[in-house]
């Protein structure tokens, strides 16, 4: 009693991407405060995240963020099995050239560096001098590639509590430092899932022991069905609050 009678309308799409087009189209106008989009197949997020209209800046996704197809998730990947190949001999650290290589390669890192003497320096002494390994002290000088290149403490092979903790700080790090670097970059306004990715590792390497739970916003919210754990995430310059 004295609620609306709800009024759907139902609309056939043909293909799951005219779907995620024609939601875009739905949303685009109206105050985002009155929009809830209920995925039915969580594999249609990133495809709707890059549909939305740029001017529908906060969206706050609370299920069903992937975190194994973007490039953090690679960069990561890549920067352990650097520390796993590495290699010291006479106190001097020294990494197997694949990682490295695609470390450089990835494209956080590219927009990260973007600009950066130093790592041009890098890969110039790189190619002059092509070697297995790459030494550890041609990335003295920059913050970011000594935080990169930093030997973690211990034998990464071991079960060792300390060397366990030293490879987790390491890790968180490296991704407070990504989000900072990331942030304030305008190019990242249109590139999916960077920031928010970034934002939600680091997020997950601080609050380890309980999901966390969306709080209300002032926004789109979209809501990915079946279930799994909740988060808020920022995509694009959609800044999560």
């Amino acid at each position: 009693e004295g609620v609306a009678r709800p009024k759907l309308t139902v609309l056939s799409v043909p293909s799951a991407v005219g779907q995620v087009k024609l939601v875009s189209d739905i949303v685009k106008g109206r105050n985002p405060d009155d929009c809830a989009v209920v995925l039915p197949d969580e594999s249609l997020l990133m495809p709707l995240l890059d549909s939305l209209d740029p001017s529908l800046r906060d969206v706050n996704v609370t299920m069903g963020y992937p975190m194994q197809p973007t490039e953090l998730h690679s960069l990561m990947q890549s920067l352990v099995t650097l520390q796993i190949h590495r290699r010291i001999r006479n106190g001097s650290c020294s990494y197997w050239y694949k990682p490295v290589k695609d470390i450089f390669a990835n494209g956080i890192f590219r927009k990260m560096a973007a600009g950066n003497e130093k790592l041009g320096d890098v890969l110039r002494k790189m190619k002059e001098k092509p070697s297995p390994y790459v030494d550890s002290s041609l990335m003295q000088g920059d913050p970011l590639l000594e935080l990169m290149f930093r030997p973690v403490e211990g034998e990464l092979n071991s079960s060792d509590v300390k060397t366990v903790l030293a490879f987790a700080h390491w890790q968180k790090e490296l991704l407070s430092a990504f989000a900072k670097l990331l942030a304030g970059q305008a190019a990242l306004q249109r590139n999916t899932g960077v920031v928010s990715t970034v934002s939600r590792a680091l997020r997950s390497a601080e609050v380890k022991s309980s999901p966390s739970m969306p709080r209300p916003m002032s926004d789109c919210w979209i809501r990915c069905w079946p279930e799994s754990p909740s988060l808020s995430t920022e995509n694009r310059s959609r800044a999560c609050r």
